[in-house]
């Protein structure tokens, strides 16, 4: 969701987009091409599980090799030939950038682990707290960094719905609150939120 947002802003400044996608549901892609961007799939054919052996955190998010994925990838990058990619993805460290990288292209990453070797231009950590620190000797030393909230990738929605949110606050009455921590929450920060929230009422 982020990608497309950030896709979708690209757009109205008069960027073409194209995601490229392992094994993406048809809900997915119907609703990339909804915004009139393009899709490439990548379909994996041979699930070898033994790739997943001494992997890192969330690399069992990709179900073939880094080298067949960045290579697979390489090879639409020719064909398109693209100012930018932008890559979006916890399981893609150093291994899969460095055959990407050979295509001479610029290199965005979005990432908020600070947990792996990246190899990139730029790199974007929309979150609270984001510091240099995090990453430092994890990518090339010419990379430029975008941190915090200031950066944040939200669908225009959340810009067209301000007003009526701070209005909201003011309405004391309010019975209930959504707190979501994104599609993970490996911390359990949910948990001290949800005491957070106890302590409130007495």
């Amino acid at each position: 969701m982020r990608c497309l947002a950030l896709a979708n802003e690209a757009r109205q400044r008069g960027w073409e987009c194209t995601f490229v996608l392992r094994d993406p549901e048809s809900d997915i892609v119907k609703l990339i091409t909804s915004f009139d961007h393009r899709v490439n799939k990548l379909v994996s054919l041979d699930y070898d599980k033994n790739i997943f052996s001494n992997v890192k955190a969330h690399g069992n998010w990709l179900p073939v090799s880094q080298n067949q994925d960045a290579n697979e990838t390489a090879d639409i990058i020719h064909i398109l030939k693209p100012d930018w990619i932008i890559v979006d993805h916890y399981a893609l460290d150093a291994v899969w950038f460095a055959i990407v990288k050979k295509s001479d292209v610029k290199i965005l990453v979005i990432d908020d682990l600070g947990n792996r070797d990246l190899i990139c231009d730029l790199l974007l950590n929309q979150n609270l707290g984001a510091s240099a620190e995090k990453y430092d000797g994890k990518v090339p030393i010419n990379c430029n960094f975008l941190f915090g909230p200031t950066f944040a990738l939200l669908r225009s929605e959340f810009r067209d719905w301000r007003e009526r949110s701070l209005t909201g606050r003011l309405d004391r009455s309010i019975k209930n609150i959504l707190i979501t921590m994104g599609g993970s929450d490996a911390e359990n920060y949910t948990l001290l939120v949800l005491k957070e929230i106890i302590k409130s009422y007495y």
